[in-house]
């Protein structure tokens, strides 16, 4: 017999959240954004940061902010601790952006990823994700190319 799935929340980051978002931020990507960067995630109206948890008690285990403009939603960072990956983090946050997505009038949702980041592009089509461009030169640590994601959205009510 199969272990039950673990429960897991995902919910709106606390100011409370910052210090472990960030560590995972700076253990994630080569250039994470700054501290303040992410206090101000809270704040802005055209974004949401969330956080997964393992239970109400637990410690911030992954976390995806987005910004919203116009009908279409930008993943900015999503990222899992490196101690927790390979455990699903990642797929159940993209699952709950769209789903959120679905409910509202959202037409797509982009993203930008490292062309060799080959485990992040998977996921990605893995919920169906299609590249529709490069940014070439994109990022400012190597110079490498962004692929650009994007995932039309069709409205469920």
């Amino acid at each position: 017999m199969r272990d039950p799935e673990p429960q897991i929340l995902i919910l709106p980051a606390r100011p409370t959240d910052l210090r472990a978002v960030y560590r995972i931020a700076q253990l994630s990507f080569p250039i994470p954004w700054p501290l303040d960067e992410l206090r101000r995630e809270l704040t802005r109206p055209f974004s949401e940061l969330r956080v997964l948890r393992s239970d109400a008690r637990s410690g911030v285990l992954a976390f995806l902010n987005h910004w919203r403009v116009a009908d279409e939603l930008q993943i900015m960072n999503i990222a899992v601790d490196p101690d927790q990956r390979r455990r699903g983090y990642g797929s159940a946050l993209l699952a709950d952006l769209l789903a959120t997505a679905r409910t509202q009038a959202i037409t797509a949702v982009t993203l930008e990823v490292r062309r060799s980041n080959r485990g992040a592009i998977n996921l990605y089509e893995q919920h169906g994700f299609r590249q529709v461009g490069v940014r070439p030169r994109y990022y400012s640590d190597n110079l490498e190319d962004a692929l650009v994601m994007s995932l039309p959205i069709s409205a469920t009510r």
